[in-house]
């Protein structure tokens, strides 16, 4: 199989370089997407170093007879591309996880300024020979074999750590440093004609290219993911915001469940504010916020409904168990926070609204609230 055509020789990687592209492609267009929509340098670079990465492919498939020996300089040229994109690759996934400021810009394009100067030796050496032979050109092309390698090695201990999907990311390692070991032992034990090497040196690119698809699609979900937790969450206390919770309600309401609403407000907040401090304002509702949302997990869903408003929508449970949760909730703010809580809570019917439905726990919860603190009230309508 390894001698089959379509796997070596120049066919074989022309087959290589044209499935190359075509993942290439749709990577630039996922980048070119997201750039277009988020404009950060990890998408540019990403851009710029796939674009390298077609160049270099697309010289391949145009070149494809005449680079599979050191001598033609245009084979050197898609050395040097391989080697810039890959510094290009590693910058854009680092800055996709990492924030990217003057001290590793600075490392990544003194990578860039290694790469030019190893060149410039390669060039020069070239020049300094009158006819070189076949074992001089061989040598000539070490410098930038080894550096390649260098590179793979500094890439796995100095980025795999700081990226969220190492598994995927030292995959990519792997691919890439295996293509380019089969390109070296293929180059220098086998006088550039093997096929068992020339089959790994062009399938590996491709498991490569593959697992770099996946691991950047990986990253679009983290990052619509997190875009969405963070348009339905409260950002200091961790439950759903104002609107979400609403909807939510409207949700259990329209599809007739047994809904109810449990109103909590921290007393004394704003004394607390005045006297110790936002910091210890913010503690205290992370706290009760914490105590809410482990009581809601079985019974429904937490929310943050204003200031320090935190409320709790509960579904098919009876008015005795609505009251036993409230109460639960009271007492446990009690015991584990330095702060207490009034509470009020109403209990859907039909023909109440979802903003009726609130406003009742609301009031339920105001009564408490001005009738001695620290106590959970059940809306009346015989009280309102």
């Amino acid at each position: 199989m390894s001698n089959h055509p379509l796997f070596t020789g120049p066919t074989g990687m022309i087959y290589s370089a044209i499935t190359v592209i075509t993942l290439l492609s749709i990577m630039l267009i996922i980048s070119l997407r997201l750039y277009r929509e988020r404009r950060k340098k990890a998408y540019s670079s990403l851009i710029l170093s796939l674009s390298v990465v077609l160049i270099q492919y697309s010289l391949i498939v145009s070149l494809s007879y005449r680079i599979r020996m050191p001598g033609d300089e245009m084979a050197y040229i898609v050395q040097l591309l391989q080697v810039v994109s890959f510094i290009f690759i590693n910058m854009a996934v680092f800055q996709m996880y990492n924030r990217s400021g003057m001290r590793v810009s600075i490392s990544f394009f003194s990578f860039l300024a290694i790469t030019a100067g190893v060149a410039a030796l390669h060039y020069v050496f070239l020049e300094s020979l009158d006819d070189p032979t076949q074992r001089e050109l061989l040598l000539n092309w070490l410098g930038i074999d080894i550096y390649q390698f260098v590179l793979i090695f500094l890439a796995f201990f100095l980025i795999s750590p700081n990226v969220g999907q190492a598994f995927k990311y030292n995959l990519c390692l792997f691919f890439f440093f295996g293509a380019h070991l089969a390109q070296v032992i293929k180059r220098y034990v086998y006088d550039g004609s093997n096929g068992t090497f020339e089959l790994l040196a062009n399938v590996l690119p491709i498991a490569y290219y593959a697992v770099l698809l996946l691991f950047i699609i990986d990253r679009v979900v983290e990052l619509l993911q997190a875009t969405y937790y963070s348009s339905i969450r409260d950002g200091l206390t961790g439950v759903y915001n104002r609107t979400f919770f609403i909807q939510k309600v409207k949700e259990a309401i329209k599809q007739k469940k047994k809904a109810a609403v449990i109103f909590t407000d921290i007393d004394n907040f704003k004394r607390l504010n005045d006297t110790q401090g936002h910091q210890k304002g913010d503690e205290a509702l992370r706290a009760v916020a914490s105590v809410i949302k482990e009581t809601a997990d079985d019974y429904g869903i937490a929310g943050r409904y204003g200031g320090e408003e935190l409320v709790m929508m509960i579904t098919s449970q009876t008015p005795a168990s609505v009251k036993k949760l409230a109460e639960l909730v009271r007492r446990t703010v009690e015991e584990q926070t330095p702060v207490t809580v009034s509470v009020g809570y109403s209990i859907w019917r039909d023909g109440v609204s979802a903003e009726q439905l609130l406003k009742e726990a609301d009031e339920a919860m105001y009564t408490s609230k001005t009738t001695g603190k620290n106590k959970v009230t059940a809306y009346s309508s015989k009280r309102a």
